[in-house]
């Protein structure tokens, strides 16, 4: 199957359950290495692609414990669905800053590389234009290459860093793009 059999939709509660369970760890092959650099008037970051000696495994950064919530409070939930619930995406909105802001988004790995992610995250920035967000964002783990990559193949480009949105201070990449 690939994103041709692919149906995107709205999330409803009984799609939930499978959105919690569904593995968003990946393997990590490289990651993005930061180097600060702080005088007295002036700070200065490198970030470069590093290569690791072995594959990383990456967990799923951030809990799903808030679905419900988010589906009832009006967050732009979908499901892409094929025989099966086979990823999702969430993305909330801040109208103040015209920011939309992809909060998860898991494919299920025997299904990655098919162009369901790609389709999800399409669907999610028409959702964000009808919001009359100006700007998608996403944020990902540093050590997360394929999340770094399939962002940079989206067209998103490199927008900053946060080293607290993630527990344990882990480096959240912030990648976007104008809508």
């Amino acid at each position: 199957m690939n994103a041709l059999d692919t149906t995107i939709r709205p999330a409803t509660l009984n799609d939930l359950d499978a959105c919690r369970r569904m593995d968003g760890s990946v393997v990590s092959e490289q990651v993005w290495n930061m180097q600060q650099s702080s005088q007295r008037i002036a700070t200065s970051l490198l970030f470069s692609q590093v290569r690791l000696p072995r594959p990383l495994e990456v967990p799923y950064p951030s809990a799903r414990d808030d679905l419900v919530s988010r589906l009832q409070g009006g967050h732009l939930l979908l499901v892409a669905e094929q025989d099966q619930v086979v990823g999702w995406v969430a993305v909330s909105y801040d109208g103040a800053l015209g920011v939309a802001t992809v909060d998860h988004l898991i494919v299920l790995p025997e299904r990655r590389r098919q162009g369901i992610g790609t389709e999800l995250m399409r669907s999610a920035a028409e959702g964000a234009r009808r919001l009359h967000a100006r700007v998608v964002m996403a944020p990902c783990l540093a050590k997360s290459g394929p999340a770094i990559a399939f962002l940079q193949h989206l067209g998103m480009e490199f927008s900053g860093y946060n080293e607290h949105l993630f527990s344990e201070h882990e480096i959240a990449l912030l990648f976007a793009y104008r809508v």
